[in-house]
């Protein structure tokens, strides 16, 4: 997988990401200039600037507006055809 892909699936599974995350997960280094392609190719991200109250640099956090939503993760919050809300399956050993 390349570094842009991984870079896109972490945002759009909702999960904000700095340089130093980034490089620490995948060993990139050039965060901005994947961020910046992924712009391009029409990716809603959003940058905060942060800063560290150790050291008092400044960096920037990213994110994704375009989130992808896991259909596992919906599915314990849709009703069945009697309006209740499904019962969670690991109580179902009890």
């Amino acid at each position: 997988m390349s570094q842009k892909q991984k870079v896109r699936d972490y945002l759009e599974s909702g999960r904000p990401l700095t340089s130093w995350e980034a490089i620490e997960k995948w060993r990139i280094t050039r965060l901005a200039a994947i961020i910046d392609l992924l712009k391009k190719e029409g990716m809603n991200i959003v940058s905060e600037m942060k800063k560290n109250f150790n050291t008092g640099k400044k960096y920037a956090e990213y994110r994704s507006l375009d989130i992808r939503v896991n259909e596992s993760q919906t599915s314990l919050f849709e009703e069945n055809e009697n309006n209740e809300l499904p019962k969670a399956q690991h109580l179902d050993r009890f």
